[in-house]
């Protein structure tokens, strides 16, 4: 990916775990990351250091559930844990990339 050589990783999560990472990466030192297809909802609890994640909902409206197996697609940097994202690599299953 521009302008680094990059895979293309696909891999499978569970709701829970999905929104596990959601809340770590959002929650890290570079803060806020986009995400597509997904709609997010943090609340910023007054005196915490961190932000609640209050909901995560598909592009159509969806709710995330929580046993339920997603499939996504990011780089490989992310996928092997680059900058916020270490949780990630024990996270996915079915990580497969795409030259």
């Amino acid at each position: 990916m521009f302008p680094f050589e990059n895979l293309l990783y696909f891999f499978e999560i569970k709701g829970s775990d999905l929104k596990t990472l959601i809340r770590t990466i959002q929650n890290g030192k570079k803060k806020f990351y986009p995400t597509y297809g997904l709609s997010q909802v943090f609340q910023k609890v007054p005196g915490a250091t961190t932000l609640n994640l209050v909901d995560l909902i598909l592009s159509n409206g969806s709710p995330i559930i929580d046993n339920q197996i997603y499939r996504g697609a990011t780089n490989d940097f992310l996928a092997n844990g680059g900058d916020d994202f270490k949780t990630m690599t024990g996270l996915l299953s079915n990580k497969n990339n795409t030259n």
